[in-house]
C-alpha cells in the first residue's frame, strides 16, 4: 500500500515525527498516522506555538533526565508548601487564545480575565467589547483599566446577570479546573452564548507524561503552578473534557494540543522504540492517539452553541 506523507518542513522534529509515521504505517499502525502528522505540524511551529507554561520537574530515563530537568527548571515553580505565585501568573496575554477568537465577535465574555491583557489585545485587534470576570479583587482592579467591564466574583456561586444569547464568544482560559462545578459554569455559558457563538477553553491535560511519572512513584505533589497547581479542584483528559462539552450543550468540538519543547533524545527514544520509560512505568506510544495524549501539556478547545 502506498502512503502519501505531508510536507512538514525540514528540521529535526519534523523529520523525526515523519520517520515515526512511516515506520508505524509500515507496521500497519495506520490509526496513528494522523496523530504523528499533527505532532509534526505542531513541532514545526515550536517557536511560536509553545505556551510558556509552568511544569513540575520530570524525570525520564537517566540519559534524558538532565535535558528534561533543564527545560522544566527554566519554566517551573518547584513544589513547596508556600502560596507564592509566579510573577506572571495573572499577566499572560495568551496569543494562542487570541488566534481562536473570531474576528467578527463584538461581544465577548472572559471568565478568569486576570489583569485583562488578553481582553485588551482583543479590543485592540477588533471592534469588540470585552466583559471580564475575575475572582481576585486586586487583580480585577487592574483589569478594569483595560476592559469594558470587569466583575469581581466567585464563579462557583456567581449568578450570570446577562441576557440569554448575549455574547458572540466566551473564553475560559485556565479557569474551569479551579472550580467546584465546572459543568454548571459550562451550562451557564451556553445560555448566554449566542446560537452559533464560540466557546474557547484551555484545560490542563492529566494524561501528560509527568503525571504518569508521579503516580508510578506513588506521588501526586501539588505545586504553585502547572498541571498540579494546588488550587486545581477538577482534572480532565482530552476525552473527558470533550464529553463535558457535549453534555453541557456544545457541538462542533475541536481540540488543539499545546506541546512542551521536549529534548531531542526523548523524542528519539519514542521514535526508535515506540516506548518511553517514565518513572517506574513504560508508556506505549504505538496506541492510537498516544502521541497527543501523552505529550500534550494543555488542550485548547473550541466549541459552538447550536443555532436554533
Amino acid at each position: 500500500m502506498n502512503t502519501t506523507f505531508p510536507d512538514c518542513g525540514d528540521n529535526f522534529y519534523t523529520r523525526l515525527a515523519l520517520r515515526t509515521v512511516k515506520r508505524a504505517a509500515a507496521n500497519s499502525y495506520k490509526s496513528i498516522l494522523n496523530d504523528f502528522s499533527l505532532l509534526a505540524r505542531s513541532l514545526r511551529q515550536t517557536n511560536i506555538r509553545v505556551t510558556k507554561i509552568f511544569v513540575n520537574n520530570i524525570h525520564i530515563r537517566q540519559e534524558c533526565s538532565n535535558d528534561c530537568r533543564q527545560i522544566c527548571m527554566a519554566q517551573a515553580t518547584q513544589t513547596s508548601t508556600s502560596s507564592h505565585l509566579p510573577e506572571n501568573y495573572y499577566n499572560s496575554s495568551r496569543a494562542d487564545i487570541l488566534e481562536l477568537v473570531p474576528l467578527e465577535a463584538s461581544t465577548i465574555l472572559e471568565l478568569g480575565c486576570a489583569t485583562g491583557n488578553l481582553g485588551a489585545a482583543i479590543q485592540t485587534r477588533q471592534n469588540a467589547r470585552v466583559t471580564g470576570v475575575e475572582y481576585v479583587e486586586a487583580v480585577a482592579i487592574e483589569a478594569r483599566v483595560k476592559l469594558a467591564e470587569v466583575i469581581c466574583a466567585d464563579l462557583d456561586s456567581f449568578e450570570f446577570p446577562w441576557e440569554l444569547n448575549q455574547f458572540h464568544c466566551i473564553i475560559a482560559a485556565d479557569v474551569l479546573e479551579h472550580l467546584k462545578d465546572p459543568w454548571a459554569v459550562l451550562r451557564n455559558c451556553n445560555e448566554v452564548l449566542r446560537p452559533g457563538g464560540t466557546l474557547i477553553v484551555s484545560i490542563p491535560n492529566m494524561c501528560h507524561i509527568s503525571i504518569f511519572e508521579q503516580l508510578s512513584l506513588f506521588r501526586f505533589d501539588y505545586a504553585d503552578a502547572g498541571l498540579l497547581d494546588r488550587t486545581h479542584l477538577r482534572f480532565f483528559t482530552h476525552n473527558t473534557f470533550r464529553e463535558a462539552l457535549s453534555l453541557t450543550g456544545y457541538s462542533r468540538i475541536q481540540a488543539t494540543p499545546i506541546f512542551l519543547q521536549y529534548p531531542e533524545n526523548l523524542l528519539r527514544e519514542i521514535s526508535t522504540t515506540g516506548q518511553l520509560k517514565v518513572g517506574a512505568v513504560n508508556l506505549d506510544f504505538t496506541q492510537p492517539g498516544a502521541v497527543n495524549e501523552f505529550l500534550t501539556y494543555q488542550w485548547l478547545f473550541t466549541a459552538t452553541k447550536d443555532a436554533s
